[in-house]
């Protein structure tokens, strides 16, 4: 009982605390939200430091997890072979978000991957390939737009952090399934923001400018990247706690 009356406080707050910066957002004036959601600002760094702890919080979880009980897809490993896949996931994921230093170190785009770039940056997700439209503005089919970055991650986290929480929890033959491929299970009330930052976006943006919406979509990404960052932190202090259980 405690412990559903934490998770349900931790959803409600969170839930507030995203709502309370789309809308902070949206009425301070546009000119100062463009400032810090543009790219190579706050809300970009944020969220590129946010997918960077992640990281790190995953990397070392998977440094520390030899000799313990591991399972990569039902088979026994040395060590967490999920917290490293996590891992690499979201240190890609960081380099992709800052253009793997362009702006921070001047580094200078090759022409020929200024042509097939979209937005002429030093990375692979705006490659004209994963943009949901042509060069020429048409919009691409269905099936060509679902090779998208964006969309890709948004799917991962949908099922990673929301939907197999939820059927661990909910049944036992998922809960069993799970242990038997080793998959590290985080908390429902974190998948559940992924979710409520997702709805609110999508509930404010009806009527809104293209430019309005291109920054409001920098935001709900940088506070997905943060919550991936928070992801981390929760299997860190579990890691912790089975720790010093183990101490005693």
């Amino acid at each position: 009982m405690m412990k559903s009356h934490k998770t349900t406080q931790y959803t409600i707050g969170g839930t507030v605390l995203i709502a309370g910066i789309y809308l902070l957002c949206l009425n301070i004036p546009r000119e100062l939200f463009f400032r810090y959601a543009d790219e190579g600002a706050f809300g970009e760094w944020a969220g590129a430091i946010g997918l960077l702890v992640g990281s790190l919080l995953f990397g070392y979880l998977f440094i520390v997890s030899k000799g313990e009980e591991n399972r990569f897809l039902g088979r026994v490993t040395q060590r967490n072979i999920y917290f490293l896949l996590l891992a690499l996931l979201l240190f890609v994921a960081f380099g992709e978000e800052i253009s793997w230093g362009q702006r921070v170190f001047g580094l200078k785009v090759p022409q020929s991957l200024q042509q097939i770039n979209a937005q002429k940056e030093l990375n692979f997700h705006n490659l004209w390939i994963f943009q949901t439209y042509n060069p020429d503005g048409t919009q691409k089919g269905f099936w060509q737009r679902m090779i998208n970055p964006n969309r890709l991650f948004s799917i991962f986290w949908f099922l990673f952090c929301l939907i197999v929480p939820i059927l661990d929890h909910l049944s036992q033959k998922a809960h069993i399934l799970f242990q038997k491929m080793g998959l590290p299970i985080g908390p429902v009330w974190i998948g559940l923001l992924f979710l409520a930052n997702f709805l609110i976006f999508h509930s404010v943006i009806g009527g809104l400018d293209l430019e309005t919406l291109d920054y409001l979509d920098e935001v709900k990404e940088a506070i997905m990247e943060i919550l991936f960052a928070m992801v981390g932190v929760w299997f860190f202090i579990k890691r912790l706690s089975v720790a010093n259980q183990i101490d005693r």
